[in-house]
């Protein structure tokens, strides 16, 4: 009975060393993450570089590259309209689970500019494939606060248009420096004004005196 027991044991365990090492020869899978911005209006003639930043839910999970500190940045050029593309570095997952990121972009700096403040929930669900030969993944992207994403096109920014764009009142965003080109037409026209009236002035000043003169 003794060597029964002791049999099964043995088979039992060469059993889970032979699944160990199935599993652990398990080729990894990888991730590649494309990132679409796209633009409207005036653009600089120096083209803006955009930060994107996908952000790690926890400290375990995988980062671009293999890289460590639970964020990676990209930049994105500028460059036209209709669709600027940067990449992030392939994620590798060598283990099964299910791994968050944030995916946002960092606000810039001109001030012609409204950036999108729009932020991505990242999930990555990582399964053994069939033959449990490898790590295959389903990817799903959610707008923080709207629906499932289906493109990879996540970001776009408004520059303002060249003659100033319309605010969303429906008023030119131009009209501080109408009205100021206003006021400063009149105050030159008041000056303007005040020097003819003192020359016309004048002018009666001297015609009187030479009257006076003359009786």
């Amino acid at each position: 009975m003794k060597k029964k027991c002791s049999a099964a044991v043995l088979l039992a365990l060469c059993l889970l060393m032979l699944a160990a090492g199935a599993l652990a020869a398990q080729a990894p899978a990888v991730v590649s993450l494309e990132v679409v911005t796209t633009l409207s209006g005036k653009l600089p003639r120096d083209p803006e570089t955009f930060v994107v930043r996908l952000t790690a839910g926890d400290a375990s999970t995988p980062m671009p590259g293999g890289q460590t500190g639970g964020t990676y940045d990209i930049g994105i050029a500028g460059v036209n309209k209709t669709g600027n593309v940067g990449h992030f570095p392939g994620i590798t997952f060598d283990h099964v689970g299910v791994y968050t990121y944030t995916l946002a972009q960092i606000p810039g700096s001109d001030r012609n500019c409204t950036y999108d403040s729009r932020s991505y929930t990242l999930t990555v669900n990582v399964l053994n494939s069939a033959d449990m030969q490898r790590l295959e993944t389903v990817v799903t992207c959610v707008e923080n606060g709207g629906g499932a994403k289906s493109d990879s096109n996540y970001f776009h920014n408004a520059y303002k248009a060249a003659n100033g764009g319309v605010t969303p009142t429906g008023v030119s965003d131009m009209w501080p420096y109408c009205i100021a080109g206003c006021a400063a037409l009149t105050g030159v026209s008041r000056v303007l004004a005040t020097r003819l009236r003192r020359k016309e002035e004048d002018l009666e000043d001297t015609v009187l005196a030479e009257d006076d003169g003359d009786e």
